[in-house]
């Protein structure tokens, strides 16, 4: 179970997948995390999360990430090595990717859609070990703390920004919002990042992004009221 007081900024998201039920395995057999099928949904419960898989045409992917338990990073990737293929870093050839400006590392994977998945140990999350676990108990899905990252690829990073802070109040979270290639918003609960169309996507670098549908639900706040809604080509985003 996750500690009471850590909460996400992400309740729900939907992408289009063409397989959900192959993505069911997966994400229950493979990681653990608890599945269920409606219709033809795949619902992923992580945290207080839910990741879901609703058939869509063509072969849709997506970049997304899981927090972890910051002191758990090398565990994770032991764990993962023994389920999935990790992914190595372009720039060094290692599996594990380091983000100082995040004062993050994280671990890449895909899964049967050609999702890159990453796992990320964010160390300014204040996030103990498990409840009732010891130390060095083994890595599993409780350690899987939930949703911490989606990417939305547009053709103007600048402008798509500039309209999610408008209607949600996200801070810029770790770089310049000016940027026209990535700017990320939110904090280590949540992020939406926005990505310039046919960017390179890390960490191997050899897929160019593409855009595809999201539907986002992210928490209310002083700034986006229940109900607050933006939408732009194939994404949405509700309070």
């Amino acid at each position: 179970m996750m500690p009471a007081q850590f909460g996400h900024r992400f309740r729900a998201m939907t992408l289009a997948a063409p397989d959900p039920g192959a993505l069911a395995v997966f994400y229950s057999e493979t990681l653990g995390l608890p599945v269920r099928v409606e219709g033809e949904i795949a619902i992923v419960s992580a945290g207080s999360n839910e990741l879901r898989f609703e058939r869509g045409a063509g072969a849709p992917f997506y970049h997304f990430a899981f927090n972890i338990r910051p002191l758990r990073l090398e565990d994770a990737r032991a764990w993962l090595a023994e389920r999935v293929t990790l992914l190595r870093y372009a720039e060094t050839g290692e599996e594990v990717v380091a983000f100082p400006s995040w004062n993050a590392h994280s671990v890449y994977f895909h899964d049967p859609a050609g999702n890159i998945v990453e796992f990320i140990a964010r160390h300014d999350l204040k996030v103990g070990q498990a409840p009732n676990d010891p130390a060095d108990s083994p890595f599993g899905a409780a350690d899987i703390l939930g949703l911490s990252e989606i990417a939305l690829v547009v053709d103007d990073v600048r402008e798509t920004v500039r309209a999610i802070r408008e209607a949600f109040g996200l801070a810029v979270y770790g770089g310049d919002e000016g940027d026209e290639v990535f700017t990320a918003m939110g904090d280590e609960r949540g992020l939406v990042l926005a990505i310039r169309n046919d960017w390179p996507w890390l960490p191997e670098k050899t897929r160019l992004a593409e855009a595809h549908p999201v539907r986002l639900e992210i928490e209310s706040s002083a700034t986006a009221p229940p109900g607050t809604v933006w939408r732009f080509a194939c994404y949405e985003i509700r309070a």
